[in-house]
Formats: structure tokens, C-alpha cells, sequence
């Protein structure tokens, strides 16, 4: 998709890939928290150091509330991208539908009597004189419609 003056382009792909990634960041940091849950007991440090766990433990806390909330915001990042691929997905493809339509459906017109003619051809336009017309490369006709012909077509 492209847009703006300076424009740009977004790959929804892209957008699903890097979702991804942060899912994986999602699970690095659901291990970090399981890890800060394991507090350290009042003898780990043994007696000479006994005055450090009431000191680390609630900065260890202060830690677990950091991860959750990172886990958090990244879980959200994560889903506020795919729910952003999904919309480029969808406003290209609803974009695109008008297109798809003239290509498919202005291929073919109802003659009079109600069926359906081709009215593009490979190698020119088939005009609705009944004459197919060629094109050059550079997209001018090969031979004009001669006049008679034009006064049919209005």
C-alpha cells in the first residue's frame, strides 16, 4: 500500500512477521518472570550477610511488576500490529474490488439480446463496431476507425 506525498509501503506480511517476533519477546520475558518469582530466603546469605534479603526482596518485586507490565505491553504491541496487518490486508483487498470487478466484468457486455459479448481481446479492443482494433506499444492504434465506424459506436 502507498500513500502520501512522500509516500509509502506497508507489506502486511511484514507486519504478521514482526508480530511474531514480539511473541517470542513475550515468551524471553514469561521466563524472566517465572525466574523473579523465586525469592531469596532470610538464610541464603548466610549470618554475615544476613541484612541483604529484606533489602533485595523488594527490589526483586519492583522487578516482577516491571516484567508484568512488559509483558503486558508487549502482548499488546504485538496484537495492535497484527490487528494493523489486518486492516491493510482488508483495505487493499476492499480497494482492489472495484478493480477486479472492471476487469472481470468489463471484459464482457450484454448485447441486445441479453447475452454476454467479449469486448477486450489479447493483441487490441474489440470495438463495438464488431472490429478489433490492434494497439502499438505505445498504446495508439494500429489503423484508426474509419468515421463510419465511430458514428456507430455513439
Amino acid at each position: 500500500m502507498s500513500g502520501g506525498a512522500q509516500g509509502f509501503r506497508v507489506e502486511p506480511d511484514d507486519l504478521v512477521a514482526h508480530a511474531s517476533h514480539l511473541d517470542g519477546l513475550v515468551d524471553r520475558l514469561n521466563t524472566a518472570a517465572q525466574a523473579a518469582n523465586y525469592a531469596m530466603s532470610d538464610d541464603a546469605y548466610g549470618l554475615l550477610c544476613a541484612f541483604l534479603p529484606p533489602i533485595i526482596n523488594p527490589t526483586g518485586e519492583k522487578a516482577k511488576e516491571a516484567i508484568s507490565g512488559a509483558i503486558e505491553g508487549v502482548q499488546a504491541t504485538a496484537d495492535n500490529v497484527r490487528t494493523a496487518a489486518k486492516s491493510y490486508q482488508e483495505g487493499d483487498e476492499g480497494q482492489s474490488e472495484p478493480f477486479k470487478k472492471v476487469v472481470t466484468e468489463g471484459m464482457l457486455s450484454k448485447t441486445d439480446s441479453g447475452e454476454l459479448k467479449e469486448r477486450f481481446r489479447v493483441g487490441g479492443v474489440q470495438a463495438p463496431t464488431g472490429q478489433n482494433v490492434p494497439f502499438n506499444r505505445d498504446a495508439t492504434p494500429v489503423e484508426p476507425l474509419r468515421p463510419t465506424e465511430r458514428a456507430e459506436e455513439t
